[in-house]
């Protein structure tokens, strides 16, 4: 039979921060644009430590790595929609004002 996956436990406010300062800790390496397998590998090591010191001070208990690399990538696209939305709204403004 199919075993039916248990949803984790939200994050609480402390763990997002401190999940955040884990990520910017190693920002260089996780944002890092290049494909090579050489990124890759160390992307992936890169998330091992971060689930690693993460699970280390976490109270809702143990993520594995790809947890909090979707939670930062959520955040990532969430904040990119909202700054799209914002400039769309100064464009508007920006055209609707009367000449003279």
């Amino acid at each position: 039979m199919d075993k039916v996956k248990k949803r984790a436990p939200n994050y609480t406010e402390n763990e997002k921060q401190n999940l955040l300062e884990l990520v910017a800790k190693y920002k260089d390496i996780v944002d890092c644009k290049r494909t090579g397998s050489f990124y890759i590998n160390k992307k992936q090591i890169a998330w091992a430590k971060i689930a690693d010191e993460y699970n280390s001070f976490c109270t809702t208990g143990p993520r594995n790595m790809r947890t909090p690399k979707h939670f930062y990538n959520n955040i990532k696209h969430h904040a990119r929609k909202v700054s799209a939305i914002e400039n769309v709204e100064i464009l508007i403004d920006i055209t609707n004002q009367p000449t003279t």
